[in-house]
């Protein structure tokens, strides 16, 4: 599809935006419905270029998804996953399966392609990746926590992403071999945790590339 950006002509808006053709029913600004402008076309979906994606990610990365309460940040991180190369996502406990309607709303296909287990209890996720060689990593706060920047890196890791409200199981955090945490600089002390995720992984991927 081709998306076109428009702008309105009244000086006192000038309101600018993109819409396809199917999304515009008529040519009025949807801010202030005065006449708007043809501005500049792009395609949607433009591809990254090839030679930034024949890189290859830095380690292998497995992800452990527990009690995500929110299906849509399921979704987004089955569509980080896909874009960083994690091989195998473990969902557990109330969080959203793929086939859900919202996981597939914001995963956009990335939970079609990337292998996932289901588990009720996370422990098991846990038992099951450190036996296939992966250091545990669990993303979270607390006087045991090391910034995420500082953190030895090692060639296998499985992130634990734990409950929007609760946080990481406390179990898991003692069977964890790091607590990592990300730098906090402002006043809610926290990001939303599929944001969170992205971060941890594409710094998983990339670090000794960016350092080399």
């Amino acid at each position: 599809m081709i998306f076109t950006w428009w702008q309105c002509t009244n000086e006192t808006c000038l309101f600018r935006f993109p819409a396809g053709e199917r999304d515009l029913a008529e040519k009025l600004c949807p801010t202030c419905q005065s006449p708007i402008v043809h501005r500049a076309e792009m395609e949607d979906g433009l591809p990254v270029p090839p030679a930034i994606n024949q890189t290859r990610p830095q380690r292998e990365i497995v992800a452990i998804l527990d009690n995500i309460r929110s299906a849509n940040n399921v979704g987004a991180m089955f569509r980080s996953s896909d874009a960083v190369g994690v091989s195998h996502v473990y969902v557990c406990g109330i969080t959203a399966t793929p086939g859900h309607k919202k996981v597939a709303k914001t995963a956009l296909g990335a939970e079609e392609v990337i292998g996932w287990s289901q588990h009720n209890d996370v422990l098991t996720a846990v038992a099951h990746a450190r036996a296939q060689g992966y250091v545990i990593w669990a993303v979270e706060g607390g006087t045991q926590a090391v910034n995420l920047f500082d953190a030895p890196l090692p060639d296998k890791v499985a992130i634990v992403m734990g409950s929007e409200y609760a946080g990481v199981d406390p179990a898991v955090l003692e069977a964890a071999d790091a607590v990592v945490a990300l730098p906090m600089r402002g006043i809610k002390q926290s990001l939303n945790v599929a944001v969170a995720f992205g971060i941890v992984c594409y710094h998983l991927s990339e670090e000794e590339r960016r350092k080399g």
